[in-house]
């Protein structure tokens, strides 16, 4: 199951990054793109619209001008203002006979006039409130000779144009039209282009006249429009009056048409994406599911057991892995039957020849020391030496090759019976088994004699003295550990390294120390049991302090050798 997590992991993260990621970083370059050239649209459309605003109002505010111009170039108005009266009443006729009907007709002439004042410094008299002196002049009369646009606080437009006389030093007089507030309102509303926009009027200093902004802003040449945030900023002069008309607008409120489209796009972007990773994972799974199955069935073969898939092998690559697979198997089987075959015929033979090689010279000396005790002493002690004598030479000829712990314990006791005959208080000996259960162990036969003899012939007889024998048999864990301890002459430490040097090679080629009898016997030992349990055995020499030696053997692979029946 971690497998195939791990393998749909990978195949979703292939997916991922393959497909996904890629198509993801398209669409967002598209989204990018497609999102500038709307603004950029829109920002061109919004500049066209206010340029040809500003460029209607520039225009009416030329004809104002022309009008102005116009008013100072009538005669019967440039009279009027000129001519010094000594009495009220002359100008007074003048206006009314003359003046009225000229001004009202300029008056009436543009809608966009709402009033209009004359400047001077002759007047008298204001009949219809139309004349002014100079000193109400409500502009510098230096500037006005060119003619000048005033916005006042309450966003009414003015315009002062002013008339000098012939030496052009000294200005005769001014007039001054008042524009009404519908024209600057009817092109403010012009440039309103949609409810989230804001339309501002700015001088050449940044100073706000009319209307407010919706961000900070500062006149820059360099950028038109200028983008602030959200919002984009366009700009346009309005040269008569040395302003510039600005509008605010929000970029989402600009491409709002744009930002549904690539919504909806990438909705259904990302809906094809799912139903096609859906589909892969289908398509990809399937392959998956095999590939899983083929690595848990192979995970799952036990190590002496080798059997070929059994699924259908199929003709993609999947299929062929498991047709070579299944051919290894078969291959493996084959080759494996005949080394078990070859294996077994070594073995046997092996164990035969090792088993053959134990000395028989204990039967000898115990056979005279009989002899010598049945011509002095004639008792039970000799008829059950001789038993054990019988039945130790009956368990040697059998022909078995195993036998079990408990049987060899007992050939061991008739052994050390034997033993005991011939050195009498010289030999003392002990065997303790800590679990009844492990007399049940399958081992070969004579495990613990060559090992026992060693300890007689080698370190008890040497002694004078004499010495014991303990056999210890007791479980740890899953192994087991028989060990067998003398008190004998011990071994020298040249020599003992020696012996364990063998006791670890693995060849079977003799070298001179196996030719002597102790190093002979324990190798013989190691040999058998390692045929018989293979690696789960190992033996361990050493000196047993104060004096003997100590020799223990390790059995950990028992679980099946538990339980055999006592014979």
């Amino acid at each position: 199951m971690m497998i195939k997590k791990r393998l749909t992991n990978k195949l979703i993260l292939v997916y991922f990054l393959v497909v996904i990621l890629p198509i993801c970083a398209v669409y967002f370059v598209f989204v990018i793109l497609l999102f500038s050239r709307t603004l950029q649209s829109e920002s061109e459309k919004y500049q066209y619209e206010i340029d040809m605003a500003v460029n209607d109002l520039e225009t009416e505010l030329k004809n104002l001008e022309n009008i102005a111009d116009a008013i100072l170039k009538n005669g019967y108005i440039t009279e009027f203002l000129r001519y010094q009266y000594d009495t009220d009443w002359e100008p007074m006729y003048d206006y009314v006979s003359n003046v009225q009907y000229q001004l009202h007709s300029y008056i009436n002439y543009n809608q966009n006039i709402k009033t209009i004042y004359f400047y001077g410094d002759n007047i008298r008299l204001n009949p219809g409130g139309y004349f002014k002196s100079f000193s109400d002049l409500p502009v510098e009369k230096a500037k006005i000779y060119k003619g000048i646009w005033k916005l006042d606080q309450n966003n009414e437009l003015h315009y002062f144009f002013g008339k000098y006389d012939n030496t052009y030093t000294n200005l005769e007089y001014a007039v001054e039209i008042v524009i009404e507030k519908e024209l600057l309102i009817n092109f403010l509303k012009l440039l309103h282009l949609n409810d989230n926009s804001a339309v501002c009027l700015i001088d050449g200093q940044g100073d706000i006249y009319y209307g407010k902004p919706l961000t900070d802003w500062k006149e820059d040449p360099a950028d038109n429009p200028a983008w602030h945030g959200r919002y984009c900023v366009i700009e346009s002069e309005i040269k008569p009056l040395r302003m510039s008309a600005v509008i605010y607008s929000d970029v989402f409120d600009m491409a709002y048409e744009s930002l549904v489209l690539l919504l909806v796009a990438g909705a259904l972007l990302f809906l094809v994406l799912f139903i096609l990773l859906i589909a892969y994972l289908r398509y990809s799974l399937r392959f998956a599911r095999r590939l899983v199955s083929f690595t848990a069935y192979i995970r799952s073969m036990p190590d002496e057991e080798y059997e070929p898939y059994p699924v259908e092998e199929g003709t993609d690559e999947i299929g062929e892995l498991v047709s070579v697979f299944n051919s290894l198997i078969n291959r493996t089987n084959t080759l494996v039957n005949m080394v078990q075959k070859k294996e077994i015929l070594r073995r046997k033979a092996e164990l035969d020849a090792y088993q053959s090689k134990i000395e028989p010279h204990f039967l000898y000396g115990t056979l005279e020391s009989l002899r010598m005790l049945a011509l002095n002493n004639e008792d039970e002690e000799v008829a059950k030496g001789i038993l054990d004598l019988a039945k130790l030479m009956r368990y040697s000829l059998t022909s078995s090759q195993t036998s079990t712990l408990e049987k060899e314990l007992n050939q061991i006791k008739r052994y050390l019976n034997l033993q005991k005959l011939r050195l009498s208080d010289r030999l003392e000996w002990t065997i303790n088994v800590e679990d009844e259960e492990l007399l049940n162990l399958t081992c070969p036969q004579f495990l613990l004699q060559p090992i026992v003899e060693n300890s007689i012939k080698h370190g008890i007889e040497k002694v004078r003295r004499g010495g014991s024998i303990v056999i210890n048999v007791h479980k740890t864990g899953k192994e087991i550990i028989i060990s067998v301890t003398d008190s004998g002459a011990g071994i020298e430490k040249e020599r003992m390294e020696n012996i364990r040097k063998l006791l670890s090679e693995s060849s079977s080629n003799h070298n001179p120390l196996q030719m002597e009898d102790k190093g002979y016997a324990l190798y013989n030992v190691c040999m058998r049991m390692k045929l018989f349990y293979g690696n789960g055995f190992s033996l361990e020499i050493g000196n047993n302090e104060p004096a003997g030696t100590v020799c223990m053997m390790h059995l950990s692979q028992i679980a099946e050798d538990i339980g055999v029946d006592n014979q």
